[in-house]
């Protein structure tokens, strides 16, 4: 995952071949967070990022992940 704050103070991360521009949000990423790291040699999994929408009082979760060179099919 990369990090690519942009000029005016945002920040936009690449994940996967996504880009994903959460400047305007309050946000976090997981392996950032101190509690994820006492425990990720554990077998916890964690997501890639969270925010804050605080109009919707709701925390977003979002985990990134590229499917295009996956071999097999939800159909198979």
């Amino acid at each position: 995952m990369s990090h690519n704050p942009d000029p005016t103070g945002g920040h936009i991360y690449t994940e996967s071949g996504m880009t994903v521009d959460l400047t305007n949000y309050l946000h976090f990423r997981f392996q950032d967070c101190q509690g994820y790291k006492e425990v990720k040699g554990l077998g916890i999994k964690e997501m890639d990022f969270g925010w804050w929408n605080e109009n919707n009082n709701c925390l977003y979760l979002l985990e990134l992940k590229d499917y295009t060179s996956s071999q097999s099919s939800l159909t198979d």
